[in-house]
């Protein structure tokens, strides 16, 4: 197997590194971290689905796809919860159903469950970017924890990292679908390392959380 095979499906699994924390110590986590364990264990169940697929050289996009209702869910939820706004927190549990929404109609009526989303992927990408730097802000302004010390600014921090990090792939990628798989996957080459280190800064989250 190629060394990039090798590095593209290694850190994909990295996602077991908060994960196994997080489930170890699930007494002490709290309620917005439980639903991002749910977000985490579900991204790590679908990665090893999609690895068998894709190493049976089937198409596994349409995955990818369905998993973005349950990551909007999830994510989205566990900023709500994090969000001291009442009003910001109405919108963000709001934005989950308008995602949902824009996904449903793309999947039926652009007919693209098994191609890269337009639409629907760099909105949730956007809803995240949004979502996370509100979460920074809000942790910011509290005088009684320093900012470090805060789960929701490590979960935060890496969720920043990689959506705004892989936006401009996915908006590039169903074009170099289009043009090349080679070009495709060398653009993909950038989302294990974004993964890897996004998995990193949940991993610190969970720490200061289960101290």
């Amino acid at each position: 197997m190629p060394l990039s095979y090798i590095y593209y499906y290694t850190f994909q699994y990295s996602s077991l590194i908060p994960l196994l924390y997080g489930l170890k110590h699930y007494k002490k986590v709290n309620v917005p971290l439980k639903y991002f364990l749910g977000y985490l264990t579900v991204s790590s169940i679908l990665t090893i689905i999609m690895t068998v697929l894709s190493l049976q050289g089937q198409n596994n996009l349409w995955l990818m796809n369905i998993s973005q209702p349950l990551y909007a869910g999830f994510l989205l939820w566990t900023f709500a919860l994090w969000e001291k706004s009442a009003v910001i927190r109405r919108m963000m549990r709001l934005s989950i159903i308008f995602f949902v929404m824009v996904w449903a109609w793309e999947m039926t009526l652009g007919g693209t469950i098994f191609e890269f989303t337009t639409y629907s992927r760099p909105l949730l990408n956007i809803l995240l970017i949004v979502s996370s730097c509100l979460i920074l802000y809000e942790g910011n302004k509290n005088v009684d924890i320093p900012l470090m010390e805060q789960p929701q600014f490590w979960i935060s921090a890496g969720v920043l990292l990689y959506f705004a990090g892989m936006i401009a792939v996915n908006l590039a990628s169903s074009a170099l679908m289009k043009i090349s798989n080679e070009d495709l996957f060398a653009a993909l080459m950038i989302q294990p390392a974004l993964s890897f280190f996004a998995h990193l800064l949940y991993f610190v989250g969970f720490r200061y959380q289960c101290r």
